[in-house]
């Protein structure tokens, strides 16, 4: 069974998600594969559902919803995770091809966290894939929506 590690975009469209995405969140849905979520992600795409149709409650819903699956592990913030993330930064930083701008401390977060468990990336945002195939971390990178 995989692991996958969906970027922001793919919870703030969840329930509309195009047919290119569709996949990874059946094989989630169905059972045969699992998702890693952790705190600084969560928060960042509630901060974004919060400010579309439907508000606060929306978002919660939705995001409870996937929180609630057993296929769906939700990792809490650990100083520790700082750390990893710094490191990331720095492996990257020593490479060749370092995405620029920078990556956001979540991007850096999901690079961390993929990495520990050996899970795939799947994301639209070219600096993260940039980064993921750096680090030769899997990654899927779908064009944005």
């Amino acid at each position: 069974m995989g692991w996958y590690l969906f970027d922001t975009s793919a919870y703030t469209h969840w329930n509309d998600l195009p047919e290119k995405w569709l996949r990874y969140r059946r094989e989630f849905e169905a059972g045969r594969s699992r998702l890693i979520l952790f705190e600084a992600l969560v928060f960042e795409a509630a901060a974004i559902l919060a400010r579309s149709p439907g508000g606060e409650g929306a978002a919660t819903t939705m995001l409870e919803s996937i929180l609630r699956s057993p296929m769906a592990e939700y990792r809490r913030f650990e100083p520790k995770d700082l750390i990893q993330a710094s490191f990331v930064d720095g492996r990257l930083k020593s490479r060749k091809g370092y995405p620029r701008p920078p990556l956001s401390l979540v991007d850096r977060l999901c690079l961390a966290h993929a990495s520990e468990l050996k899970a795939r990336i799947v994301t639209t945002d070219p600096g993260l894939r940039d980064g993921a195939r750096l680090l030769k971390i899997p990654v899927d990178w779908i064009a944005a929506f």
